[in-house]
């Protein structure tokens, strides 16, 4: 509460309002969260002609929905239809996801940032995002100036316009992994075998393989045991399904001796083609 009247100078009846309406939104999708009797269905036109029904998808629905900023991904999984039928619609009815960005100019835009950083100076791109899109909703209460969404490029070049110094501190506070590159010749030139033990607790052991060239999973299975004949056992399913690959890659556990022998011993292969 502190925070959005340190933002916005808004009256406390407006903000009480919005978080009552809010409040019973909740209560109303919790209630029907399992009644499959109250869930929406859009309706299908017959033409009789060949080819399936036309799901009717309204002008006014979709234009709802891009006033809250929902994405096309969010807008199909909401109206139970595939993203490809809201694309259509939205291409027939003239209506753009790029429509519900703010036309806000860099001088207002760089106003309300400087605000933003001078009441909160440690915050980036993130916090600054979600602060606009607070003000959009907040002004929207009192059907006043509507902020709306601003573009993540127009945000972040101003962002570094604004808070330089602060921009920079932070991209050197990150920990970013650097992944090592590494060329592949051709699929089953060298399989990757890895396993996943976060869920050994419960009994699950998750193994998996992935070809280098094509990033195709080979296997991927969940075991109740973590031992080298498991792993054996999937790698031989992913050999007769797709073939012996050249080379194997793993780490040094134990659960891959079995493929390590394998590979060593097989007449097509021997040493030289496993790698740690």
């Amino acid at each position: 509460m502190e925070f959005l009247l340190q933002c916005v100078d808004l009256p406390l009846e407006c903000i009480d309002q919005a978080i009552e309406k809010i409040s019973r939104a909740c209560g109303l999708l919790q209630a029907n969260m399992n009644d499959a009797t109250t869930r929406f269905r859009i309706p299908a036109l017959c033409s009789g002609e060949r080819g399936r029904p036309t799901l009717i998808v309204t002008y006014d629905q979709l234009e709802f929905l891009l006033e809250l900023h929902f994405s096309v991904p969010d807008m199909a999984r909401l109206l139970g239809v595939s993203k490809s039928t809201v694309k259509r619609r939205l291409c027939e009815y003239s209506l753009s996801v790029r429509q519900a960005y703010s036309v806000i100019s860099d001088e207002d835009l760089k106003k309300h940032l400087e605000d933003f950083i001078t009441q909160f100076p440690n915050s980036g791109y993130r916090v600054a995002s979600g602060f606009f899109y607070l003000l959009c909703m907040l002004y929207l209460f009192q059907n006043t100036f509507i902020i709306s969404r601003v573009q993540r490029s127009r945000l972040l070049a101003m962002l570094k316009a604004v808070d330089p110094l602060g921009t920079a501190l932070r991209g050197v506070q990150l920990n970013i992994i650097q992944r090592r590159s590494y060329c592949v010749g051709a699929p089953l030139a060298l399989w990757h075998i890895d396993g996943n033990h976060k869920l050994i607790n419960w009994r699950i052991v998750i193994h998996g393989g992935i070809d280098g060239y094509s990033r195709k999973i080979m296997f991927l299975r969940a075991s109740n045991n973590n031992r080298a004949t498991t792993v054996l056992i999937c790698f031989l399913a992913a050999v007769e399904n797709f073939g012996l690959p050249v080379r194997v890659k793993s780490d040094k556990g134990g659960e891959n001796v079995e493929v390590v022998r394998f590979m060593l011993e097989h007449p097509l292969r021997g040493a030289g083609n496993y790698k740690e």
